[in-house]
């Protein structure tokens, strides 16, 4: 057998199985950020902050969660 072939098996595993916990957690992370959304009060602007290719994700991403949230994002 080949050198770490048993760990290649179990992130092979840990991909397939991904979708169904992700399905499994969405209820509750709907749950938990709706309780989450009532408490705090909800901000004038968004910050995302990043280096290298995080900045690059962030600043693509700027103009969607601007439409979404409705609210300035930098």
């Amino acid at each position: 057998m080949a050198p770490y072939a048993d760990d290649i098996e179990l992130i092979a595993q840990d991909i397939r199985r991904q979708p169904e916990l992700i399905r499994g957690a969405y209820s509750w992370f709907k749950t938990v950020a709706a309780d989450a959304a009532r408490v705090v009060n909800p901000p004038s602007r968004v910050y995302l902050v990043g280096c290298g290719d995080s900045y690059d994700v962030g600043w693509t991403a700027q103009f969607t969660w601007e439409r979404l949230l409705g609210i300035p994002v930098h």
